[in-house]
């Protein structure tokens, strides 16, 4: 059953909340926003990370939504407006949304960019609230399966053979947790000369999801 919330309307045109389903959590829910009248003023995908979301264990932190607005948004602030899934239009949240000044949303930076874009993931830290779901795998798949999934992760490349056994006897020792494992694969001087950033958990090619 989703669940989500229209969390406010934007000065620059943006609708802004959160919203998943709880069966997925993980998966880019699609939604839409529509007036009390049925029309539809704002649609897109709640696959943002928030980390206010994350500290209350919505979707790890990775079911925010900012969409932009076909209407004004004082227009949209002065009536009451329906969440939806896309799809079937099932309604997850009808209420008001008030109004905010936040300024300009122009991309002129890099951090910008990653802030706007949920393909680019700027900090490993970033997965910690995904403690859960990497214990999980490793317990499933065992050591060696999640020691071999992170450097193909983190690094691109298959793990050497001492690598393997260094972070397998961390790992089973419980002197390394694996999120710990993923932060320090991602600290390490190997990666910074890759000069890569990570995929995000609700895209494709993030190899921690139970199938």
């Amino acid at each position: 059953m989703p669940r989500g919330h229209i969390d406010s309307l934007t000065a620059s045109g943006l609708v802004e909340g959160w919203a998943l389903d709880e069966a997925r959590p993980l998966a880019p829910l699609a939604v839409a926003v529509l007036t009390a009248s049925g029309a539809q003023i704002a649609d897109g995908y709640a696959h943002l990370w928030r980390e206010d979301l994350a500290q209350a264990g919505l979707g790890y932190g990775w079911c925010a939504f900012r969409l932009a607005l076909n209407v004004p948004a004082e227009a949209a602030s002065r009536q009451s407006l329906r969440l939806v899934e896309a799809g079937t239009r099932a309604v997850i949240f009808e209420g008001a949304a008030a109004l905010h000044d936040d300024g300009p949303h122009e991309i002129d930076d890099l951090d910008a960019l990653i802030g706007a874009d949920p393909t680019l993931m700027p900090s490993i830290e970033l997965l910690e609230s995904l403690a859960p779901l990497l214990d999980a795998f490793l317990a499933a798949q065992g050591v060696e399966a999640f020691v071999g999934a992170a450097y193909l992760y983190v690094l691109g490349r298959r793990v050497d053979p001492s690598g393997l056994a260094s972070f397998s006897r961390l790992l089973r020792s419980k002197r390394l947790t694996p999120y710990a494992m993923l932060l320090a694969l991602a600290e390490g001087p190997e990666f910074a000369e890759r000069g890569c950033r990570l995929v995000p958990p609700n895209r494709p090619g993030f190899p921690f999801v139970a199938a």
